[in-house]
Order: structure tokens, then sequence, then C-alpha cells
């Protein structure tokens, strides 16, 4: 199943954010499935911030 991604815009620290709220939700959470959605979540963003210094890339159909 494809599921459509989105384009969000949020500042660094906000990210940073998400990130350390979901991780620290899924501490001692018993729901595996839930655990490793938030995970992936996790990697997804954080991928996203140890990039954040890089050349932007051109993403289609994207306007401000």
């Amino acid at each position: 199943m494809s599921e459509t991604k989105h384009v969000v815009c949020l500042t660094e620290h906000q990210l940073s954010t998400i990130v350390y709220v979901l991780e620290g939700y899924a501490q001692g959470n018993d729901d595996e499935h839930l655990v490793s959605e938030i995970e992936e979540i996790c990697d997804e963003v954080e991928s996203t911030l140890d990039n954040i210094n890089q050349p932007e890339t051109f993403i289609p159909n994207f306007h401000d």
C-alpha cells in the first residue's frame, strides 16, 4: 500500500521537540506496532535534521 507523503514547514527546534516527545512516549510502551511506527517517524525526522545544512532538493509541485 502506498501512502501519500506531505511536506511541512517546521523549524529545526520544532522537529527536535517532536522527536524528543515521540521517543519519550515510546519508552515503556507495550504496543510493539506503535513503537515500530514511532521509530520509523523518528528515523525520518532525524534524517531531515542530519541534512539540515545540505543544499535543498527540488520538490515537484511544492509551492509556498
